[in-house]
């Protein structure tokens, strides 16, 4: 029932169907079930892979696998995140992107922060890391001098309680 094939006739229908002819057309002009056409293009297609191409694939496929592990736990951490915020009423409050004028106050704080610290990552731990912004936070909210008062927050304070004693006639 088998119908065999001269090579050159088998060679010459693959060369016309990867030419483009349509594999069904060459499968009437030649009286053959188009099922062995494709059969015969999928076996051409497979490439041979070397023993070093092969360790690369694999490589590459673990390397897959840790960063697909990485995004799954960062998706499942920011999910948390959002349930914890949603629980105990934490809206946050965002500017549109491209649209820094909107959150000024914490532009204008965010530029101070990066030109007076510098380079973040020459910190050699987390902890030092933590320290410098600890610290920087409140030198920013007591000592810094404000540009337009020209006055820092502590002195503010100080004035304010001043003439609310002042005031109160105490």
């Amino acid at each position: 029932m088998f119908k065999t094939v001269p090579k050159e006739i088998k060679d010459e229908i693959i060369s016309k169907a990867k030419a483009g002819e349509k594999v069904i057309d060459l499968a009437k002009l030649y009286g053959l079930n188009d099922k062995t056409i494709y059969r015969w293009l999928s076996n051409q297609a497979k490439p041979e892979i070397s023993i070093l191409g092969h360790n690369r694939l694999k490589r590459e496929n673990e390397e897959l696998k840790r960063i697909s592990g990485l995004v799954t736990f960062e998706l499942e951490r920011k999910k948390k995140v959002e349930i914890i915020n949603k629980s105990n009423n934490i809206k946050f409050s965002l500017s549109d992107k491209g649209s820094p004028w909107q959150n000024g106050y914490k532009e204008s704080f965010f530029s101070r922060f990066k030109d007076e610290n510098g380079d973040l990552n020459r910190f050699e731990t987390l902890g030092e890391l933590v320290e410098e912004i600890y610290s920087y936070i409140s030198y920013y909210n007591r000592y810094r001098i404000h540009t337009s008062l020209k006055i820092s927050p502590i002195q503010i304070k100080l004035k304010l309680g001043e003439s609310v004693l002042n005031i109160s006639g105490t």
